[in-house]
């Protein structure tokens, strides 16, 4: 090629391409034999087939698995055997499929799914869990249940959290957080910090789990429980009365 002129990449690689079954035949000076001869002889009858599919770019994150007994590939979330809640697992996922391991083990698989949401197997799922489905609406029912072991206020905590997503399945982590609260606090507590935000226009796991970091459900009185952050860029009204 050295005498010859090329102007871009396509055509330099097109004339390699015509020239190279050529350089594959030329015997070599030191063993007389061509890199066809080599390749055909020695080489070729090791090879295996090639794969039914082409080869796809897969991506893998390790995780422990939360009490939801889901993991998250882009916003959707994919069910895992409720078995291994509390260990670390692998997922794999491409553009097609979402695998999950643990150890060199494949325990759940799932078709990939775009945008936010869930994906959940029956298999994957407690008794309790799956009773609920069937009988009276999936998990809300069981959260609600929960919540009503502690205290009406506190059902009407979860049920709040429950009604603000257009997808009820997102909520589960915060009514998950909220029950979990009492293992810390108390039911007592929980419940009494539940009637404190009574009335509140957005109840979530955090301010319920501030009210009772704070011990503001400890507090005599009708004290207001505010939504709004409590940092320097946020200023009452007094701050503006000069202008």
């Amino acid at each position: 090629l050295h005498d010859e002129v090329f102007y871009n990449l396509p055509s330099m690689n097109a004339r390699i391409y015509e020239l190279m079954d050529g350089f594959n035949e030329k015997p070599s000076r030191t063993t007389g034999r061509s890199r066809r001869d080599i390749f055909e002889a020695e080489e070729q009858p090791t090879l295996g087939k090639l794969p039914m599919t082409p080869y796809r770019f897969r991506y893998r994150k390790e995780v422990k698995l939360s009490g939801t007994y889901h993991v998250m590939v882009d916003k959707h979330n994919y069910s895992v055997p409720y078995q291994y809640v509390g260990q670390k697992v692998s997922v794999l996922w491409d553009l097609d499929t979402v695998e999950v391991y643990s150890g060199s083990s494949r325990i759940a698989i799932h078709q990939r799914r775009q945008g936010s949401g869930y994906s959940t197997l029956d298999e994957h799922m407690p008794d309790k869990h799956l009773a609920y489905k069937h009988g009276q609406g999936y998990n809300a029912a069981y959260f609600l249940e929960e919540a009503a072991l502690v205290g009406s206020n506190t059902t009407s905590a979860v049920q709040s959290i429950l009604n603000r997503t257009k997808h009820v399945e997102q909520s589960y982590k915060s009514c998950q957080g909220v029950l979990s609260l009492k293992r810390k606090y108390g039911k007592e507590r929980l419940e009494k910090a539940c009637k404190r935000l009574a009335g509140c226009s957005s109840i979530t796991y955090t301010t319920i789990r501030n009210v009772l970091e704070k011990n503001l459900d400890q507090v005599d009185g009708e004290e207001t429980v505010s939504n709004v952050p409590q940092n320097d860029y946020v200023r009452g009204a007094e701050a503006f009365m000069n202008i």
